[in-house]
């Protein structure tokens, strides 16, 4: 198998553990905002080689269908380690080309983590153009083919991306309608929905991750005055995405500043749990900092060695001890910055529950957990 090679994956890294919680009631607050302009700030560029990649999937789906793009990313991948690591992407990539003739016919199955369901929703909800004409698809399709909790979370957390893209840019209405779906797992819907608008908001502050980097059709915007209270009355999940609207921009942020802001962010009149929901999504943003983009001196990520995963697991853990609750950091850090590592069975992933201390090896353990299944452990 070819040596991993960073350049590749530093650009990408995969979704975290999203956490579940109660529906919130539906609202009326959607008709009460106007959306903000969409900004002139585009996601980044994607490397030509991603690019090369997903024209070749393409061209594979129009001219031999879904299926025959689905077995060519299964030959690469089964070649070059690299690819593998990257397989959600690639694979969300065929679902978005697809969905217009193929709709929603895919298995609900956790290949590339789920990665072709939510290239299929993203597409569906492009080609409806609305959020009630989406939903009228997804949701039945997500409550009929779900078979577990997770199974179904994992959906929704699919319909949430379609949800934001299908809103024309507003965050309110698009929060109303994930509040509006009131089925098992549904709560998982204000993951993907807040993951669209969050991710293209650090991308224009110099983060680019995540779907920034690959298939949004249009930049999504939120305006500072609806980001305190973007969350308040809204279920769990809502706080595990506030770190993506509070994080500044890349090039001002201070050695120790993502401590520092989880604290100030994630606190009082939050309860307890939103705010250890809202703290794990800060150990997101120091996975974002640390490992991923390398702010720590000597380091890139992935490691391409024992010895560096090691060093990175060691750093990892420094960082949350800054934290208010660094279990809680370390939930969320952990997923962020694996899972894909575990998709791809990548030689050196760090091993973070040997070097945590004994206080926090029980979160350790739940978040590696989570990493490799995208669940929640078993209590």
């Amino acid at each position: 198998m070819p040596r991993p090679q960073r350049a590749t994956l530093a650009r990408w890294f995969a979704t975290a553990l999203l956490m579940a919680g109660c529906a919130a009631p539906a609202s009326d607050r959607s008709t009460q905002t106007a959306p903000p302009e969409t900004t002139a700030s585009a996601p980044p560029d994607e490397a030509p080689l991603d690019v090369e990649r997903k024209a070749v999937l393409t061209a594979a789906v129009k001219a031999n269908g879904l299926p025959a793009a689905v077995a060519l990313l299964k030959q690469w991948m089964s070649e070059d380690l690299n690819i593998a690591a990257q397989c959600h992407s690639l694979a969300r990539h065929i679902g978005l080309v697809a969905a217009p003739e193929a709709g929603l016919t895919a298995p609900l199955e956790d290949w590339c983590e789920y990665g072709l369901l939510h290239g299929l929703l993203f597409g569906i909800a492009e080609t409806t153009g609305s959020i009630p004409a989406f939903a009228d698809l997804a949701v039945p399709y997500c409550t009929k083919s779900g078979r577990t909790h997770d199974e179904r979370g994992r959906c929704f957390h699919g319909v949430g991306h379609g949800i934001a893209v299908a809103s024309h840019n507003d965050i309110t209405a698009a929060l109303d309608a994930c509040a509006a779906i009131r089925v098992e797992g549904a709560d998982q819907c204000f993951g993907g929905m807040l993951m669209e608008f969050g991710e293209d908001r650090l991308a224009a502050g110099g983060w680019a991750v995540g779907h920034s980097a690959e298939n949004s059709p249009q930049v999504l915007t939120v305006s500072d005055a609806q980001i305190s209270a973007l969350c308040t009355g809204r279920p769990l999940p809502c706080f595990q995405r506030l770190w993506m609207f509070h994080a500044p921009p890349r090039a001002a942020i201070r050695d120790d500043g993502d401590a520092a802001l989880a604290a100030a962010v994630c606190a009082p009149p939050m309860t307890p749990a939103e705010r250890r929901v809202c703290l794990e999504g800060f150990g997101e943003f120091a996975g974002v900092m640390w490992m991923v983009f390398g702010r720590a001196e000597g380091q890139s990520w992935p490691p391409d060695s024992a010895e560096e995963a090691a060093a990175m697991a060691s750093a990892a853990v420094t960082r949350c001890t800054a934290y208010p609750d660094p279990g809680a950091c370390i939930y969320g850090l952990v997923p962020q910055t694996t899972s894909n590592l575990h998709t791809a069975n990548w030689p050196y992933i760090p091993d973070f529950c040997a070097v945590v201390p004994q206080q926090w090896h029980r979160d350790c353990e739940a978040a590696v957990y989570a990493a490799k299944t995208g669940g929640r452990a078993p209590e």
